[in-house]
């Protein structure tokens, strides 16, 4: 089962629908705050004056927004919750999924290898993005990653196939590596805010099953074509070690 529904994830058919605890793992990179959100309509001119260079076709986020996405994710998700999240609303997203009753765990890092540098020039460029990892009250901590740090360096969404398609649009090898380490195959991943749907793209390639929410029609039908490509891609290299230890027991009898 791979869903794409044209939508808010907010509205009374969105995530207030799902029952509880009936998604395993949650995966999503929502809009960020107002300043952050601003920031990055800016385009320099001569002179280092700054005007902006265009909207984004999305919204900011608001706290309140923020309160009701947290608490929606942490009723409907039993395992891991992660969260792609401006620098400014990390503590803000961590206090808000454990006010709703699931449990922050830690900071992980989305490194940038071959990130755009700063042009100003008169402050550092992100090296990377900040991921709220959380977890519901549904199940035990496990994931298949052993005892690596919570960081995952790939190229950005630019150099996929097909090129980048939305303006926050997230790398294919990162959301494959997230979906890998955070979920197992037949689970279902959630992205209340799918974008061109790499989330799930990974998922269907991975064997997840999966379910998103995008509420402008012209990156759900991107999203959509995506999707009906995409096929399932068995590999022989299981991250999970128990996976790998019962793979080379099967291999020696």
């Amino acid at each position: 089962m791979i869903d794409l529904r044209l939508g808010n994830c907010l509205a009374p058919d969105g995530l207030a629908a799902l029952a509880a605890g009936s998604i395993d793992v949650a995966i999503t990179d929502p809009p960020f705050d107002a300043r952050t959100h601003r920031a990055a309509l800016e385009a320099e001119r001569p002179g280092r004056r700054r005007k902006i260079g265009g909207a984004l076709p999305f919204d900011a986020l608001g706290e309140a927004e923020l309160v009701r996405i947290a608490a929606e994710l942490a009723r409907v998700t039993r395992r891991w919750i992660l969260v792609f999240s401006a620098e400014r609303h990390v503590e803000a997203w961590a206090a808000a999924l454990e006010r709703a009753g699931a449990r922050f765990i830690r900071l992980g890092f989305a490194n940038r290898t071959n990130a755009r540098p700063q042009m100003s020039g008169d402050r550092p460029a992100p090296a990377a993005d900040p991921i709220v990892i959380a977890h519901g009250t549904g199940a035990p901590l496990r994931w298949n990653g052993g005892g690596r740090p919570a960081r995952w360096d790939s190229p950005a969404a630019r150099f996929d196939e097909g090129g980048q398609q939305h303006p926050t649009q997230k790398p294919l090898a990162l959301m494959r590596a997230l979906v890998a380490d955070f979920s197992e195959p037949g689970e279902i991943v959630l992205d209340p805010f799918a974008g061109v749907g790499t989330t799930l793209v990974a998922a269907k390639l991975l064997g997840r099953r999966a379910l998103g929410w995008e509420v402008n029609d012209v990156y759900h039908a991107a999203g959509l074509r995506r999707l009906s490509g995409t096929h399932e891609q068995l590999s022989l290299i299981d991250r999970n070690p128990v996976g790998v230890a019962n793979a080379v027991g099967q291999l020696i009898a």
